[in-house]
């Protein structure tokens, strides 16, 4: 799989302390005294095997090692009827870690990479309709986690809010991940000039009052099957979504001719 290479973590000489690994498909996970010290993934493993502890020595000839092994645990994911069980909340945190967390959720395929950051885009818009801006310079992504911090500033009275497009292949033909300053939510499949019927919801604590500044996470899984959107870390629904390629962006989303200012913060995006 690869070579072991120094980690500040593990202290030379040090005879007593806790390993673990995590592993999904190909994709492993090592622990060491509880921390993090690295990942790796080997896409030749194509089924299950055997667990079992091993020792090894140094590259000397003559060199040996004993080690004893204690409270073993192996546990495997908790399933409802063959499923994954979807997390409720989601701690939000930077790119690196939040898509680790994914990972050991199984939400998200180790066997990924981080294939897109972005420090900030800003998309403006003064009357009603929606205002996108495509990011990743037309590449296109088909199963991914986004995710992104917002600030939504509305200027006058009305309905506006912030947006994420993807699966993007047209001006008419997207899907649309949104959050307003009335605090609605929802998805919605764009083919056309009609917008399909998908996801909305509404709640009081992520509404935005004209003339002040609301800051949220968002945060949309796309698999093969089903979009999954997080506000602030709490999964608020999920869609069926055909699974095809398209690209990314941003978006103002205003239901009224109003001023809105959307400024996104640290994107990024895990592919697979």
């Amino acid at each position: 799989v690869r070579d072991w290479t120094p980690h500040p973590n593990i202290v030379a000489g040090t005879t007593q302390f806790t390993f673990g690994v995590m592993a999904r498909n190909a994709g492993f996970d090592v622990f060491y005294n509880g921390g993090f010290v690295g990942g790796v993934s080997d896409t030749s493993i194509a089924e299950a095997g055997a667990v079992g502890l091993g020792v090894g020595t140094t590259s000397t000839l003559i060199s040996s090692t004993r080690a004893q092994f204690d409270d073993l645990l192996i546990t495997v994911p908790y399933h409802n009827d063959g499923t994954t069980v979807i997390p409720q909340r989601m701690i939000v945190s930077d790119a690196a870690n939040m898509s680790l967390a994914l990972q050991r959720a199984h939400m998200v395929s180790p066997i990924g990479e981080l294939a897109l950051t972005v420090p900030a885009v800003t998309v403006e818009y003064a009357r009603a309709g929606i205002n996108r801006r495509m990011v990743g310079q037309g590449t296109t992504y088909g199963s991914f986690a986004l995710g992104v911090q917002v600030t939504l500033q509305q200027g006058s009275l009305g309905i506006g809010g912030c947006g994420l497009v993807i699966r993007s292949r047209g001006d008419a033909d997207y899907t649309l991940v949104y959050l307003d300053s009335s605090g609605g939510y929802g998805i919605s499949q764009r083919t056309a000039d009609r917008f399909l019927p998908g996801l909305f919801g509404s709640e009081p604590r992520f509404a935005t009052a004209p003339g002040t500044t609301g800051r949220h996470h968002m945060l949309v899984i796309a698999d093969r099957e089903t979009v999954y959107y997080y506000l602030d870390g709490y999964l608020v629904g999920t869609v069926a979504n055909p699974p095809r390629m398209g690209e990314i962006g941003a978006a103002v989303v205003n239901f009224d001719s109003t001023v809105t200012t959307c400024r996104f913060a640290d994107l990024w995006l895990w592919r697979w």
